[in-house]
């Protein structure tokens, strides 16, 4: 098996969402693992749920997940945003939001979680 494909079925990632690459620092014991979406993806405004296509992305954010065999894992991704006419301003989308909600149960107290900012409650 693929090593972004054991990484996206244990993380649970599903289309249009994808694990791009997985790189691994041994010396840092470190692992670093991008997920990015499919092009031409159309997403739900989350106001209104109307499709619409991606205006642009908010900069990377990085979370730290559980670890891999004592090595540190930290996801990375770039969320899209729309600009949905009916509400006058950009709009980030969830990202994996059922994933995100199966992660913050899995992580539980006393782990390093750095949270998602969203501008609107993620449950």
């Amino acid at each position: 098996m693929e090593v972004k494909e054991l990484y996206r079925q244990i993380l649970g990632i599903e289309e249009p969402w994808k694990v791009s690459e997985v790189e691994l620092d041994v010396k840092g014991e470190r692992i670093d693992v991008q997920v990015v979406h499919d092009e031409g993806v159309r997403w739900p405004c989350p106001e209104c749920g109307e499709l619409l296509t991606v205006y642009d992305h908010a900069p990377e954010r990085v979370w730290r997940h559980l670890d891999t065999c004592q090595f540190k894992t930290y996801l990375h991704a770039r969320i899209p945003r729309v600009n949905c006419p009916g509400h006058l301003s950009i709009i980030l989308c969830l990202i994996i939001e059922l994933e995100v909600k199966k992660l913050l149960d899995f992580i539980g107290p006393g782990l390093y979680y750095r949270q998602w900012i969203f501008p609107f409650s993620l449950f």
